[in-house]
């Protein structure tokens, strides 16, 4: 997935009527989860988060 809006961002409409971003849904089955993230920085105008989820399973 690639966001060209920002997370506070996502209440604010386009210009000129165009309507607020849309925000699909990403259906997530119930279960145990391991969560792996991480977020970077290039400067203070452009960074990128990311979240990986995996099944748990125990080892």
């Amino acid at each position: 997935m690639d966001s060209g809006t920002a997370g506070t961002e996502l209440d604010v409409e386009y210009p000129n009527g165009g309507g607020l971003p849309e925000q699909p849904p990403v259906p997530i089955p119930p279960g145990r989860w391991t969560v792996r993230a991480v977020h970077t920085s290039a400067n203070e105008e452009t960074s990128v988060g990311l979240v990986q989820l995996l099944r748990w399973s125990p080892r």
